[in-house]
């Protein structure tokens, strides 16, 4: 005996089709089409095609009620998938792998919610791991490392909740040339003492000035130190300014001549001055 239970939703499937349209959505300013979607009314429902230039598909992309849904992907122009992507109610969800036009994986990274999370890699041509980092809601929050091509590390840093606070760099040889300076600051009986809590090289030096009225940087006091501690006296005039400006720099020093030596770190900071209560 033939059935024909399956009829109805043959029609059904017919009147759907009926009711989609494929539109140009955007051409070029020569005329070639650009971008090409499937509607259903007026809202982009199904597949949408981008086209380079010269004809060759440039992304083939799911829409559901004018919202990116569903798998999405993006070549190249000599036609190698670029990277591919799950989208859900318009926002990347998943693994996301990045390929150059040869077919070699340059970074991956993984979405939720259309943020960043967890780790993401990325690769040098040869293969090569390049940078590792860590994500939280979309922010740096962990440790980041990256290297040089040939495997050595070249930086390793600490990140909380997109803030960097920790921070090292390295040459080829593994030699440290730079990193975070970290600092203390104590107000106490009409003096500022600044206290550098992380030293990596042989001194440390300070130069503290002001604003003038043209609100140009003016050079009031240079300091070195081998410990790494400055006491800066605040005389009663300097109240009148609103902060001094500083700028904390470590020397790896030529011949124990920290003035003959070479800056290896910097970091530069304001401190309001108010009358100790």
């Amino acid at each position: 005996m033939i059935r024909f239970r399956s009829i109805p939703f043959i029609i059904y499937i017919l009147f759907i089709q009926s009711c989609s349209k494929i539109e140009v959505t955007e051409k070029f300013k020569d005329g070639k089409v650009k971008e090409e979607c499937q509607f259903n009314g007026p809202y982009k429902n199904g597949i949408c095609k981008g086209f380079f230039n010269n004809g060759d598909l440039e992304y083939l992309v799911n829409f559901k009620n004018d919202t990116l849904h569903g798998l999405s992907k993006f070549f190249h122009e000599n036609g190698s998938i670029h990277w591919e992507v799950i989208f859900e109610k318009g926002k990347k969800n998943g693994e996301v792998k990045y390929y150059d036009k040869e077919g070699n994986i340059y970074q991956v990274s993984t979405f939720k919610e259309n943020q960043l999370t967890g780790n993401s890699f990325s690769y040098y041509s040869n293969g090569n791991l390049k940078t590792k980092m860590t994500y939280t809601n979309g922010l740096l929050h962990g440790f980041y490392y990256s290297y040089f091509e040939n495997g050595q590390k070249e930086i390793i840093s600490k990140w909380e909740k997109g803030e960097q606070i920790e921070f090292c760099e390295y040459n080829e040889e593994g030699k440290l040339i730079n990193h975070l300076i970290k600092y203390d600051l104590i107000r106490k009986d009409g003096q500022l003492i600044i206290k550098v809590t992380n030293q990596r090289f042989d001194f440390v030096g300070l130069r503290q000035g002001i604003l003038n009225s043209n609100g140009d940087f003016e050079l009031q006091r240079k300091y070195f130190s081998e410990n790494g501690i400055f006491v800066v006296e605040i005389p009663d005039e300097d109240f009148s300014k609103d902060a001094y400006y500083f700028t904390l720099f470590e020397v790896e020093a030529f011949e124990n001549d920290p003035d003959e030596g070479t800056i290896k770190s910097k970091v530069e900071f304001q401190y309001y001055l108010e009358k100790d209560k």
